[in-house]
């Protein structure tokens, strides 16, 4: 098992290192056309991971694999909306956004392996809260489904005028791409810049997502390296994605529903057993149902958008 986590860390930060390179020899700004074959090319990259799923661990985890992602992939999508409002109230520069986005990942990392780690340590010593997961899962589908569009950008206020009374959102000292700044009224004093009180905030809502999402992939498996494996590389694509963001997220307006059925279906295969006397329902049944789901919700948001243009 061990290999296994060596192939997957070398993966990621070869992955992490390559993304800050780039960044810098683009000097934090990146063409349209370049975060597209980006983003493309991290969705390639974490599918063709499964390949290491499947010699390792075999294809019944490679099929759990390919439905974490893929729902994990789908989650992530609304930190977008989050990250938006985060730089748009903070009045961030283009060019700084990637530096606080790739250290935002770093630290996604942190949290996330953390949670994992809780969560199935939980699931190992108390079966029952699976049983607990799967619910909390089906009543989130069914907000999605019901639920009117949230007024994100009320909801994160709040959040940043409690966050405001700790952390500077404006700076009359020029502090350029730093996160801290040396105070000159103190000796070995440093305050931070809203540039690291964008990154608190980025880091924030991340955890906040986790709670959805974590739950989401163990009740797909409760194994540790294929749930921390499918997070870290649907969320790695982000931080190229955002740039897409006013491009792409209009044009999907169905996949909201799409997730929301997706989780109902996830949160209740816990039962459906009991209820069809079988065992368990096979990876590959879960996989082929997500991703005809998902392209159903793809399908009907590309159909929308041509009935609207005529």
């Amino acid at each position: 098992m061990l290999i296994n986590w060596i192939i997957f860390s070398i993966t990621i930060a070869l992955l992490i290192i390559s993304d800050f390179l780039f960044t810098r020899k683009s000097h934090g700004r990146i063409s349209l056309k370049k975060t597209l074959y980006l983003s493309l090319m991290y969705v390639c990259i974490g599918l063709l991971y499964s390949i290491v799923i499947y010699y390792r661990l075999g294809a019944a985890h490679t099929s759990e694999y390919l439905s974490a992602f893929l729902v994990e992939k789908t989650l992530s999508v609304d930190n977008l909306f989050v990250f938006s409002i985060i730089f748009s109230y903070l009045k961030i520069e283009e060019e700084h956004k990637h530096k606080i986005l790739l250290f935002g990942i770093i630290g996604v990392i942190v949290f996330r392996g953390i949670f994992i780690l809780l969560g199935s340590s939980l699931i190992e010593r108390f079966e029952w809260i699976m049983y607990l997961f799967s619910v909390f899962l089906m009543m989130i589908g069914l907000k999605m489904l019901t639920s009117k569009e949230e007024s994100n950008s009320d909801l994160n206020k709040k959040m940043f005028s409690k966050l405001e009374k700790f952390l500077p959102t404006k700076l009359d000292a020029p502090y350029g791409n730093h996160f801290f700044i040396k105070n000159n009224s103190k000796k070995f004093s440093f305050s931070p810049t809203p540039l690291f009180t964008c990154l608190v905030f980025v880091e924030l809502s991340d955890v906040i997502f986790a709670i959805d999402s974590i739950p989401a992939v163990f009740s797909i498996t409760s194994h540790p390296y294929i749930v921390f494996t499918s997070n870290l590389f649907a969320i790695l694509g982000l931080r190229t994605l955002y740039f897409c963001l006013d491009h792409i997220l209009n044009l999907f307006k169905y996949l909201k529903y799409s997730l929301g059925v997706i989780l109902i279906f996830i949160g209740s295969k816990i039962f459906l057993p009991h209820l069809l006397s079988i065992k368990k329902i096979p990876p590959f049944y879960t996989l082929s149902i997500t991703v005809i789901i998902l392209a159903i919700g793809v399908l009907a948001s590309i159909y929308r958008n041509k009935t609207s243009e005529t």
